[in-house]
């Protein structure tokens, strides 16, 4: 009777812990566009967005540290800009601007040829975000510059992902993007083709005016 009761007490206990398991979410942190092409000495915006939170249910975000690493030869970084650029979603850990949220942004060689870019963003207090939060959104636009030809990638390195109760949210996949860089034309060039084009429509138009000559 004694191992009975420990059987039943250890079954309930099994069933009260699955009765509670949230349900798992596939969240990834990626670049909206994973390809780009770009003229070289031209500025460029790679947004940042994550997929798979809870759609105003949870698990939902209040905190992101994410690092984006990059050829330092390629690129330049410039400038960072938090939230979404959708006026329907605006920022998603500011919602409505009722909360004061910390966002930071720094950057340092990781060695001779590599780069990175760390973007963080927190919530100061607890706030209700299940029923208010989308569950796809940008978190941040970054802006880089083409130093020079050819192509690189960007890669994204989520630190650390956090809901409004300080769980630790677990990333399934983090993205990369592969910029392509391209020469600029010299101004010669763009003289000759002109001069081309304008001597094949001189031409054409020759050819028109004779075949309307009558025999």
């Amino acid at each position: 009777m004694r191992y009975k009761g420990i059987t039943r007490t250890i079954g309930a206990l099994l069933v009260s812990a699955l009765w509670h398991v949230v349900p798992a979410h596939a969240i990834s942190v990626e670049f909206t566009t994973p390809t780009t092409t770009v003229a070289t000495g031209q500025s460029f915006d790679l947004q940042i967005k994550i997929f798979g939170l809870g759609d105003y249910v949870a698990p939902t975000l209040a905190f992101f540290d994410v690092d984006v690493a990059f050829d330092n030869a390629a690129f330049a970084f410039e400038s960072a800009t938090f939230g979404d650029s959708d006026p329907a979603l605006g920022d998603q850990l500011n919602l409505f601007g009722l909360v004061t949220t910390t966002s930071g942004v720094h950057g340092d060689a990781i060695d001779s040829a590599r780069s990175y870019v760390n973007i963080s963003e927190d919530t100061s207090i607890s706030f209700p975000f299940d029923a208010l939060q989308a569950g796809d959104f940008v978190l941040a636009s970054l802006t880089f510059k083409a130093l020079s030809v050819g192509s690189s990638e960007l890669g994204i390195f989520v630190l650390g992902l956090r809901d409004g109760d300080g769980n630790d949210l677990a990333t399934d996949f983090a993205g990369a993007a592969t910029v392509s860089a391209t020469a600029v034309p010299e101004p010669e060039m763009f003289v000759a083709v002109v001069a081309g084009m304008m001597i094949l429509a001189a031409v054409a138009s020759r050819r028109r005016a004779r075949q309307r000559q009558p025999r």
